[in-house]
């Protein structure tokens, strides 16, 4: 906001984002689970331990995909304790309770979720909040590059039935 009383004025941003084309990480697989991580710079947790921790917290058994994963002995020996979902997540915020995730993962420096390089994003002093490097760029984190629930019609622009290319046999050409 710019100005005051009356002479108040407000910039507002919108736009539009396409969903679909994010990850899902509900149903990603583990190759595209470490793809995504990858793209994402983070302290103190490799791609592989968030890739196998997500996996666990969003599959049914109480058996760790890796050594890399959790299940819930791993989340009852925390403060407070809690179980492992063993379900589907039902908001991207969930994360945070994911062995491994924090605020800076997921929101990366963009805290307040605005999308814009606030002065306080960009100070890179020791122990100001939010946590940033001072290098000019945002870091907005995970949060636009995923979404919990996500679907696209399974057709082409022309309205025919798309082609899954992982399941169409090629015949090799000499």
């Amino acid at each position: 906001l710019e100005g005051s009383g009356a002479n108040t004025t407000a910039q507002i941003r919108y736009g539009i984002t396409d969903e679909a084309g994010k990850v899902n990480i509900i149903v990603a697989s583990r190759a595209k689970l470490l793809a995504l991580f990858d793209q994402v710079k983070y302290e103190d947790v490799t791609s592989e331990e968030l890739a196998d921790a997500l996996i666990d917290w969003r599959d049914q058994d109480d058996k760790m995909v890796s050594v890399h994963g959790a299940e819930g002995a791993y989340y009852r020996t925390l403060n407070p304790p809690y179980a492992a979902k063993n379900r589907m997540l039902e908001s991207v915020e969930e994360l945070l309770m994911v062995k491994g995730f924090n605020g800076r993962i997921l929101y990366g420096e963009d805290y307040n979720r605005n999308g814009y390089l606030d002065a306080n994003e960009d100070d890179g002093r020791d122990g100001a909040f939010p946590p940033d490097d001072g290098d000019g760029q945002l870091n907005r984190g995970l949060l636009p590059l995923i979404p919990v629930y996500s679907w696209d019609w399974n057709l082409c622009n022309d309205n025919k039935h798309r082609v899954d290319l992982n399941m169409t046999p090629f015949k090799d050409v000499d």
